[in-house]
């Protein structure tokens, strides 16, 4: 089967009048308001999970080097594995 764009007659008979297309351009930008902001959503999560990954693997780092420092000054104190 092709696939081909409606002809705007053919619109307009679709939808039945100048009514019906007004109001099918109307569903189709606030879908389109509904998409962008689920666009944002997504970008600011995603950005905001590595913002929070990355401060995590330092805070990780800063309480590995304190734990290593720890069990050097404890007799059989833990040491950092690595």
């Amino acid at each position: 089967m092709e696939e081909r764009a409606m002809t705007w007659f053919e619109a307009l008979v679709r939808a039945r009048g100048l009514d019906g297309l007004r109001r099918i351009a109307h569903r189709r930008d606030r879908a389109e308001g509904i998409a962008a902001q689920a666009v944002i959503i997504g970008v600011t999560a995603v950005i905001g999970t590595a913002i929070l990954t990355a401060f995590m693997n330092g805070m990780g780092q800063v309480f590995t080097a304190m734990l290593r420092q720890i069990g050097n000054i404890v007799p059989g104190g833990v040491a950092a594995g690595g």
